[in-house]
């Protein structure tokens, strides 16, 4: 709101008036609480995408090739070569592209579902490994950037805490920590349909990401409004 902050409030250094901290996304709905579920949120669509990228796919990628392929150390390499390759010039095309942070966040979601779900499809194929794989570690490139930058505009750049943003930028390593140590379990049922639970994770991020999707789009105006409005409606 437009309320100059008294000598308390700007003690804070918040940037927010008493009510306006109250009542930050909603009646009632404190900008204390709602930075602690947004954080939540955040950690653990990070957490679950990571989960299935390093349980369906980094950890399980060598295991499986030359489990049911009999692939060497030359094609592996070759594979990641591309990978290489084809990471520089997604990231060229992204900056070109120039997409909202939420749309980039989407797309990057779903490359993460739709690469473990096609590395993991009974029965393996070759190519579809490798799509799979290509997909997923471009996925990983494209998603925190923009995730972090709606994180930081809904909750202010001035309100950003080194706490916050550790804990966020925690998230990822910790799913992908979990995944590898359950890679083991999910490399002994990969020659069955099984295999593809890994992807379930991945499926729930993406739905967490359509659900609040109204986050997402990191609207503060509607915010900032509802907070006007409430202002208004107790003058």
């Amino acid at each position: 709101c437009s309320q100059e902050l008294d000598e308390k409030e700007r003690a804070f250094a918040t940037a927010l008036c008493d009510k306006c901290w109250d009542n930050y996304a909603g009646v009632k709905y404190s900008f204390k609480t709602f930075q602690l579920h947004l954080l939540v949120r955040w950690c653990i669509i990070a957490s679950l995408l990571e989960f299935s990228m390093n349980a369906g796919i980094l950890a399980t990628f060598q295991p499986v090739v030359v489990t049911h392929f009999s692939w060497g150390s030359t094609t592996i390499a070759s594979v990641t070569v591309i990978g290489t390759g084809l990471s520089v010039v997604i990231s060229l095309a992204m900056t070109r592209l120039r997409l909202r942070p939420h749309w980039q966040t989407l797309a990057a979601s779903l490359l993460y579902l739709l690469g473990v779900f096609i590395f993991t499809v009974q029965p393996l194929r070759p190519w579809r490994v490798i799509l799979g794989y290509l997909l997923g570690i471009k996925a990983q490139i494209l998603f925190m950037s923009p995730f972090i930058a709606i994180f930081s505009t809904l909750i202010g750049s001035v309100r950003v805490t080194n706490r916050l943003t550790t804990v966020l930028c925690l998230a990822p390593p910790v799913g992908a920590a979990l995944g590898t140590t359950a890679a083991p379990a999910f490399v002994a049922v990969s020659d069955s349909p099984l295999f593809m639970l890994v992807s379930l994770p991945a499926f729930l991020a993406v739905a967490a990401i359509g659900l609040g999707w109204h986050l997402m789009e990191g609207d503060v105006e509607k915010l900032r409004l509802g907070r006007q409005s409430l202002m208004g409606s107790k003058v």
